[in-house]
């Protein structure tokens, strides 16, 4: 166990140093936010996916989500993986949902990192939006209406290359039903957040074309929900915190030795599913 005090914020990390170990070379880092003890704002758990497996290697807790709170933590990583490992961490992507100061972060540590941002999340955020207009919500959740059979269109744009979005929004625009629903509440959200190159969250980060690897944070989020199911509170005792992730280590070490025999996880059944239809597209 590691601690960090600064004067904004406080780090505790936990590492499990046999999966640190094995896994800083060419892995793909996700991260999750879970319940925390008291005092802290949040446990923040990243894992490593390799051979299907989602493996959680490091936990911090921390006490706001700033920037240089992030920017320390990761910090804090390398510098511990370089004396165990002789090596520094090089990773390849980057999966977050879009959380912008995580970003920050990490495009500051390792500017090199591609950050790619679940498409869970992407569908979630443009959702809520359309929910918080009824008229809107009403048109998306009519299957007979052209104003929602219109917007669900826009949820594809994910799936085409980054530099090809721009044209594929000007395309759904030149062809946006005459309407007295304000649909431009919704197509003005999407453009100055996610299509334009100086948006928030442009292109780049979220879409791509059809691949086996994985699109959404779906397998860290699953870890997430085992965990939280062990409290029943969102800061449970510190002590409590402890012992469940020391139980994890357990099901990690069953991970780690299947990776180094060279055994891949399966895939569930609706992963397979949903990946034959990405194929056919």
């Amino acid at each position: 166990m590691t601690a960090l005090h600064r004067q904004s914020y406080v780090i505790v990390v936990f590492l499990m140093i046999y999966c640190l170990i094995k896994i800083v070379r060419n892995r793909v880092p996700k991260k999750v936010t879970l319940c925390s003890p008291k005092y802290f704002v949040q446990l923040y758990t990243i894992h490593v996916f390799t051979n299907n497996f989602y493996v959680p290697v490091a936990f911090y807790f921390l006490s706001n989500k700033h920037t240089d709170t992030y920017i320390s933590m990761w910090k804090t990583l390398q510098n511990i993986c370089i004396p165990i490992t002789g090596n520094i961490i090089n990773l390849s992507n980057f999966h977050d949902d879009f959380e912008k100061s995580a970003h920050n972060a990490v495009s500051q540590i390792f500017p090199k990192y591609k950050i790619v941002c679940c498409n869970f999340h992407l569908g979630q955020n443009w959702f809520r939006h359309i929910q918080l207009h009824k008229l809107l919500s009403s048109e998306y959740l009519n299957n007979d209406s052209e104003v929602g059979k219109w917007m669900k269109c826009f949820f594809r744009l994910s799936y085409l290359p980054p530099d090809e979005v721009s044209d594929g929004f000007c395309d759904l625009m030149s062809i946006a039903p005459s309407t007295t629903s304000n649909i431009s509440i919704f197509s003005d959200y999407i453009l100055e957040n996610y299509i334009t190159s100086d948006s928030n969250f442009p292109p780049t980060l979220w879409a791509c074309e059809p691949t086996n690897n994985p699109k959404t944070t779906n397998g860290a989020e699953s870890y997430h929900k085992q965990y939280n199911s062990q409290f029943y509170t969102a800061y449970p005792h510190i002590h409590q915190v402890i012992d469940v992730i020391i139980g994890i280590q357990s099901d990690t070490d069953l991970k780690i030795n299947s990776i180094n025999n060279k055994i891949i996880n399966f895939k569930r059944k609706e992963t397979i599913n949903k990946e034959i239809q990405l194929e056919n597209i």
